[in-house]
């Protein structure tokens, strides 16, 4: 999470509690597919789920991720670097 929080401060955003605690329930969860829901431009992409996919790549994981348009697939890609 520390490298997470260090790219959203270096783009001059910062971390909400709603995003750790978002962050801090998907980590341990086992279940194979995991939604998150929330409004646009709430910095989920750079935050929330940069987290998780670092850690699931970090333990030999795949964790694909989806996204509803073209646009937000773009964003999602640059976040995660795929």
């Amino acid at each position: 999470m520390q490298l997470a929080e260090g790219r959203t401060k270096l783009k001059g955003d910062s971390w909400t509690d709603e995003q750790g605690a978002a962050t801090i329930q998907i980590l341990p969860n086992t279940n194979r597919v995991t939604a998150l829901q929330v409004a646009a431009r709430t910095a989920k992409t750079s935050t929330v789920l940069a987290t998780v996919a670092e850690a699931a790549k970090a333990n030999g994981v795949k964790a694909p991720a989806l996204a509803p348009t073209a646009s937000a697939a773009q964003v999602l890609a640059e976040a995660l670097l795929i």
